[in-house]
């Protein structure tokens, strides 16, 4: 025979094989297989295709059940929908537990044919049935009576169609518990009868009876509607409120006339949900009063587009319920921060370009260049959290928005450019009091910005300058001087490498201190650059304090660097360098390092080596320590319990203020006059002979007390912690 003859013949044998294949699928498909029947010989049900199942009723007691499988969608599954005694949609997770329970379903024994009474097994008049649709494979599973053992178990008759045996079983009972279910258990909990994507438009009336009506605007944004002059809504505030429509599950269902009665006796919220697809009808429900079933819950009542009735957990009432003043959104953009893939700024000729990259961001103008990523996003976070107050019947063409000088655009990322969202702001003038105009084009709500929130806005380059403005360690360090309103300080390094203190004049620096400030200067980073130029909003021509510093770069010698710190601001103060150009924000930690004075701050430590005797009064009232060994002993005073007056013996000798806050006398209210406690020293070498202590206040966010040593001119702060002990002795 001929090659090709042969494998012609070969090629029409399997073709005929794989249609004969084809052909037993198709003739077994819906019905039950030997391989199926004997891997599940244990099972009631001797075959179970949970894709294939399609219909599942329940008769028992007078109440008919029924739910049916929509056809499958492009996940594969089908939605499950109760037919009767109501017409909703089936809860997912019930369904599946209901299937679960059928397809695993065991029998205690099978009953043989020669044993089966049908009246004395309650089968004659079952007291429910269930039947499944399965394919071609027709199950009814028929409940009679409770047997006698195992406890709770039951007869069951097994009639199959299409395949699998059929028979009487005694069942357990967890089973009979699984399979008996009711209307309640399948209907979906979901009280609200859309999503917030299926909706148009929605109504809330509060307990006040003030309605709050908004509609989508498109992308997650929604808009008032016929109110507020139709401003756009906050969206992470509208967000928790749709929360809660997900969240409005029945915890139980009620009968309608239970809800109408504790609504009536009790502020409730109306919502009125209108969906997006013609035809489909409004959702109306009511939400609060108290569910006569728990006193946790509130009452849901559903009246359209069907009446349902259920209690939902009462902590959803709050966020439904809030007020059209706390929805109004007074930000410029809705984006989050970290949905914003690039920023574009254009004023007049000036223009940003900031795109988002993998580990970072690049700008594309003015300057090109890389933009590190917490810089970079905390532009974008001073945009998108930047608000503004509203100008209602604005006159657009005198705030410099008819035409507008410019505009800031935000895009966010998405998977086609159907899905990118685009936001623009339009840019008007400064007015007087230096507020900038600005026109949110989603709703062309006008706003006013403040100086600091504006300064987001600006088309600059800072975002790509260093935030390393001087590295230098301690031995380059030459000099420094600070001058501020009541602060005059000037500090030098020795060659020894001793810092000495200038002035103020016949003071000793501390070291603690002093060290603070060389180091924070040495490795300044500023805490973020906000304008190219200054601007009297920044509070630099009359500053805070005027820095001269010195220190040697390199081969260069020492150059002095004179810095300008103006108005305080988020994470430090306005700051700028003399001789470059920019605005910077410098640390907070910064500034007070170099604002605190140099002054020693050890003139209230008290130790056995330079003290034999120690003092407290209070009041009247005295206790004396005197020296002893490495510490203090009481010797006369006040009675104390030996740990106490450790404790206080302490305190003394580890005493340290944490800063002069002035030189010259004490100012009233700072309680120095009538002190809290006053400790007088007996020393065995020079220093102060007594302190005193006095009122309590806060400094810098930390409790202190007020504090001034004998024969120096300064007034002190020290730790309320500290200070109270030696108060408390008393």
């Amino acid at each position: 025979m001929p090659k090709r003859v042969r494998r012609q013949i070969v090629n029409l044998t399997l073709v005929a094989a794989a249609l004969g294949l084809v052909g037993v699928v198709i003739a077994t498909q819906g019905r039950v297989t030997t391989s199926e029947k004997d891997a599940r010989s244990f099972n009631l049900l001797t075959a179970f295709r949970e894709d294939d199942v399609t219909r599942i009723a329940r008769e028992g007691g007078g109440q008919r059940l029924v739910v049916e499988r929509g056809p499958a969608g492009d996940a594969g599954d089908g939605t499950w929908t109760i037919r009767q005694p109501v017409n909703e949609e089936a809860d997912a997770y019930a369904i599946d537990k209901l299937l679960g329970s059928l397809e695993f379903a065991r029998f205690v024994r099978r009953i043989k044919p020669e044993e089966v009474v049908r009246s004395e097994l309650g089968l004659d008049a079952p007291t429910f049935r269930l039947e499944i649709s399965m394919g071609k494979v027709r199950y009814a599973l028929a409940f009679g009576k409770e047997a006698a053992s195992p406890p709770g178990a039951r007869y069951l008759e097994l009639t199959a169609e299409g395949g699998p045996e059929s028979g009487v079983f005694l069942v357990g009972r967890e089973l009979v518990k699984e399979l008996d279910v009711d209307v309640g258990a399948l209907r979906g909990r979901q009280m609200m009868p859309y999503t917030s994507n299926q909706l148009s438009r929605v109504v809330i009336t509060g307990t006040d009876g003030a309605a709050r009506a908004m509609k989508a605007a498109g992308r997650d944004r929604w808009q008032f509607d016929g109110m507020e002059h139709d401003m756009r809504v906050n969206r992470d505030v509208f967000d928790r409120v749709l929360i809660q429509f997900a969240r409005a599950k029945a915890e139980h269902f009620i009968e309608p006339a239970e809800a109408e009665a504790a609504l009536s006796g009790g502020k409730y919220v109306r919502i009125e949900l209108t969906p997006k697809e013609a035809g489909r009808p409004k959702g109306l429900i009511d939400v609060g009063g108290r569910c006569p079933k728990s006193e946790n819950d509130v009452v849901a009542l559903r009246r359209s587009p069907d009446a349902v009735a259920a209690c939902v957990p009462q902590s959803v009432l709050p966020a439904l319920d809030t007020p059209a003043a706390d929805l109004v959104d007074r930000q410029l953009f809705a984006l989050r921060k970290d949905e914003v893939e690039s920023v574009r700024v254009v004023r007049g000729d000036k223009k940003l370009e900031l795109e988002r990259k993998e580990s970072g961001f690049v700008m594309r103008s003015p300057v090109k260049g890389d933009v590190e990523l917490e810089t970079g996003n905390r532009r974008i976070e001073a945009l998108v959290r930047a608000t503004g107050e509203a100008l209602f019947d604005a006159k657009l063409t005198e705030l410099g928005l008819s035409p507008p000088t410019g505009k800031v655009t935000l895009r966010s990322s998405g998977e086609s450019d159907d899905k990118i969202v685009e936001e623009v702001v339009e840019i008007g003038s400064v007015d007087k009091r230096g507020k900038l105009a600005v026109r949110r084009v989603a709703d062309g709500t006008v706003m006013t910005l403040d100086p600091e929130t504006a300064r987001a806005l600006e088309a600059d380059s800072t975002l790509v300058r260093s935030l390393q403005l001087f590295d230098f360690g301690s031995a380059d360090f030459r000099s420094l001087e600070v001058r501020g309103r009541a602060l005059e300080q000037k500090i030098h390094r020795e060659a020894s490498g001793q810092i000495v203190l200038d002035l103020p004049r016949g003071k000793t620096a501390d070291t603690g201190l002093t060290a603070d400030a060389v180091s924070e200067l040495g490795r300044l980073s500023v805490d973020r650059w906000v304008s190219e130029s200054d601007d009297p909003s920044f509070g630099l021509s009359t500053p805070e304090l005027t820095l001269k510093l010195a220190f040697v770069a390199g081969d260069a010698g020492a150059k002095e660097h004179t810095l300008t710190v103006g108005a305080a601001t988020t994470g430090g103060a306005f700051a700028k360098l003399a001789g470059e150009p920019g605005v910077f924000v410098m640390p907070r930690r910064t500034v007070d390092a170099v604002s605190t004075w140099f002054l020693d701050r050890t003139v209230f430590t008290v130790t056995p080596d330079v003290a034999s005797r120690v003092e407290l009064e209070r009041q009247g009232k005295k206790l004396v320590l005197e020296r002893r060994a490495e510490g203090f002993v009481r010797t006369s005073g006040v009675e104390l319990a030996p740990a106490r007056v450790a404790e206080i013996s302490d305190t003394l000798i580890a005493l340290r203020a944490d800063a002069a806050i002035a030189l010259g006398p004490a100012k009233p209210g700072q309680g120095l006059e009538a002190p809290e406690v006053i400790v007088r020293i007996e020393r065995t070498v020079d220093g102060p002979k007594s302190f005193r202590i006095g009122a309590g206040d806060s400094w810098r966010g930390q409790s202190i007390h007020y504090a001034r040593a004998e024969g120096v001119d300064a007034t002190y702060v020290i730790a309320k912690t500290k200070a109270r002990v030696l108060i408390d002795a008393f």
